[in-house]
């Protein structure tokens, strides 16, 4: 049985809140280059301007909120394709070979070049 790594997730990753907190710049950063309100996109998404306005200072959102504001700031798109199959995804056997792939290199000092 193949194992699928994403490489990215082997590396140290961004805590939840960070993630959270950038995602929130990115939207609100996508209604402010739309000239949008933060009460025009709750309406749009259909979400209490509390909770729009939560997620934007706090990161904090519900996953059908953050659906909603982000099929109302015509990012469905992106949405679609969050999850597909990139090329930093690699398959291994086992644990073994994913420890292997990541292990620390050994520094190999160049040979000596003989002298005739």
């Amino acid at each position: 049985m193949a194992i699928k790594v994403n490489i990215l997730f082997i590396m140290p990753s961004l805590a939840v809140s960070q993630i959270s907190w950038e995602l929130a710049n990115r939207l609100r950063e996508c209604r402010v280059r739309q000239g949008l309100t933060q009460e025009q996109v709750s309406e749009r998404a259909d979400v209490p301007l509390s909770t729009y306005k939560r997620f934007e200072q706090k990161g904090l959102i519900s996953l059908d909120g953050f659906i909603k504001v982000a099929i109302a700031l015509g990012l469905e798109g992106a949405l679609h394709s969050l999850f597909l199959p990139s090329e930093s995804e690699t398959e291994f056997e086992s644990l073994d070979d994913v420890e292997r792939a990541f292990a620390s290199p050994k520094k190999v000092l160049p040979r000596a070049r003989r002298r005739t």
